[in-house]
């Protein structure tokens, strides 16, 4: 088991169409200033200021900015991992903010475009636990994802995160699409990005970095067709997966499949390709059958029954929320059932009609059955608030008699 995990992010930037491009090399050579006021990395590209700072942490600390040995070019920080997670499911990271401004100065930069090539995302096995590298980014912003690759990208309305899986690759290697996703950018001049792992990761361990600006086209599709921009979001209790084609050849039809664990795929469905084309072209699939967490992936195929596959994405099911509460009103035991919250990572408050917290529980408190003693609440209305580990929240009312 290797202690250094190395994660490379290319950086990219743009002025031409999304399917034209041609990218400007960004240089994160030694910042210039630190502080509070975080760091600069001065001349990133032509009269262009790069600013970092740390937003938050979570069992993490930053160990080191940037080291210059590896990549003269390149923006490499350490990341330290506090302590050992609890859990699977935990994670462990360093919240950055990168903004763009004009050289000498404070006033923001708009980047036309900006492309995140993500590079050597892998996990590994960590004593008898497994861990995964992950990256955050914030929306908006579209993935467009790569073609057989191992990384599934989770998607809601704040972020999307590339959470790789559970291989561990010893060197970095950008023609490894296994290890490789991709977020692109239009017109912004800061992003917001969680970098780290998920699951028992050793505490103590050190984590290298790597965000290196190249001119990167990692895009490529075997015929029948060139596919882009494969994503799946949770809408009005229904899975929709949308995804693009610049070009077809032949093509047939795509095959969705779906999976409740990553590994296991069915037929969902299926739509017809437009068969030949030179042009952007938009596709969308409606799963209302599905109600939880649930992995996609396409199957393309064309007129001679030839079929390629593209890489999985994954979409979260609805934020939990309170399926049956009982008695309502009541005059002291509240009895719960949740739907839709797949793991333990969420919190529950019950709220007055002022957004007052009189009642919390978290953690170990909750499962998704529980009762609880509301008999200490004065008469009156109330408001149990279900928050997920990504900040969705929902209430549902009841009556305290």
């Amino acid at each position: 088991m290797k202690r250094k995990i190395q994660l490379l992010v290319l950086i990219l930037t743009a002025a031409t169409t999304a399917y034209s491009q041609t990218y400007p090399s960004l240089k994160f050579r030694k910042p210039t200033t630190s502080g509070a006021s975080g760091w600069r990395f001065k001349s990133v590209t032509t009269n262009i200021d790069a600013i970092i700072t740390v937003v938050s942490t979570k069992n993490a600390s930053l160990g080191e900015i940037d080291d210059s040995t590896k990549y003269a070019n390149a923006w490499n920080p350490f990341i330290n991992i506090s302590s050992t997670p609890t859990r699977s499911t935990d994670s462990s990271y360093v919240e950055f903010n990168i903004a763009f401004v004009k050289a000498g100065t404070n006033t923001p930069q708009t980047m036309t475009t900006l492309a995140m090539g993500i590079v050597d995302l892998d996990g590994g096995l960590n004593g008898i636990n497994i861990f995964h590298e992950m990256v955050k980014v914030s929306q908006p912003a579209t993935s467009k994802g790569m073609i057989g690759t191992l990384i599934n990208s989770i998607f809601d309305q704040n972020w999307i995160t590339n959470v790789s899986g559970a291989i561990n690759y010893s060197n970095m290697d950008t023609s490894n699409w296994l290890a490789m996703s991709q977020i692109n950018y239009s017109n912004i001049n800061n992003f917001t990005m969680k970098v780290g792992t998920i699951g028992k990761v050793t505490g103590g361990s050190t984590r290298e970095f790597s965000f290196y600006p190249k001119n990167f086209a990692p895009l490529t599709l075997a015929l029948p067709v060139e596919l882009v921009n494969l994503n799946a979001v949770n809408s009005n209790n229904s899975n929709i997966v949308t995804w693009a084609t610049t070009m077809e050849n032949n093509a047939n039809r795509f095959e969705i499949y779906r999976s409740v664990d990553g590994q296991n795929f069915q037929i969902a469905g299926q739509t017809a390709a437009m068969g030949n084309s030179n042009t952007l072209n938009n596709y969308s699939f409606t799963d209302a059958s599905a109600t939880g967490n649930t992995y996609y992936k396409i199957r393309v195929v064309d007129n001679n029954g030839e079929s390629i596959w593209s890489s999985a994405v994954f979409v979260k099911g609805s934020a939990a929320v309170v399926s049956d509460l009982y008695p309502n009103p009541t005059s002291g035991t509240l009895n719960l059932n949740l739907a839709n919250e797949s793991g333990s990572d969420f919190s529950l408050e019950v709220v007055d009609m002022f957004g007052k917290v009189m009642q919390s529980y978290t953690g170990s408190d909750l499962s998704n059955s529980f009762s609880m003693d509301v008999t200490g609440l004065n008469k009156g209305v109330y408001f149990v608030k279900v928050t997920d580990a990504d900040g969705n929240a929902t209430s549902t009312r009841f009556i305290k008699n």
